[in-house]
């Protein structure tokens, strides 16, 4: 939030703790939202975050010390549910995880207006997070994919690759680390692209 305060989030509450005195004070419940129990937070913009839960995803806005608003997103038009792992989709929206009735996995983005299924897998480790040029990278097991134009792309096992992912930091659209069983590989994107046909 600012040089002394943070927000916490844990599983029944969202807190904010103040630094320099050490006190905290709750933000907001899960009874206050409509989107049950918490389950992930990232920043959107200065003073906003995405919010995400077992029944949904909101959007939480406000400063250190000052009142906070809750606005719940949309649900989605399909029945999911457990809502995990929110990122900040180029401003515009959120990518999440979720699950749906037949307990498959799927990658789910929120434009601002319409939630999209992104992506859908058997598989209990899905991740998603934003590429360049509007494309969404996913994890799907051991496989690394980027989903761009309407086209899969899987990723060469080379290096690094070749082991089991472990973990995912987005660092920017398009730029991102991945840990793996076999070592740490960074992707960036090439300086010089053409621009995508209209």
């Amino acid at each position: 939030l600012d040089r002394t305060h943070v927000l916490l989030l844990l599983p029944d509450r969202i807190l904010e703790f103040d630094a320099a005195s050490s006190h905290s004070r709750q933000v907001l419940v899960p009874a206050q939202t409509g989107i049950k129990q918490f389950s992930g937070v990232c920043a959107s913009g200065k003073r906003s975050f995405y919010v995400s839960g077992r029944g949904g995803v909101g959007r939480l806005s406000g400063a250190a010390g000052g009142p906070w608003r809750w606005e719940p997103l949309q649900p989605p038009p399909f029945s999911y549910v457990s809502f995990e792992k929110p990122l900040d989709w180029s401003g515009a929206g959120v990518l999440v995880t979720g699950v749906t009735g037949g307990q498959e996995a799927v990658a789910l983005g929120f434009d601002g207006k319409l939630w999209r299924e992104l992506y859908k897998s058997e598989s209990r480790t899905l991740r998603a997070w934003p590429g360049n040029a509007g494309s969404v990278w996913v994890q799907d097991g051991d496989r690394i994919i980027e989903l761009a134009a309407g086209r899969k792309l899987i990723a060469e096992k080379t290096g690094a690759l070749t082991g089991s992912p472990k973990a995912v930091v987005p660092e920017s659209p398009g730029r991102f680390w991945i840990a793996t069983s076999q070592g740490l590989t960074h992707h960036m994107p090439l300086l010089w692209q053409a621009p995508p046909e209209a």
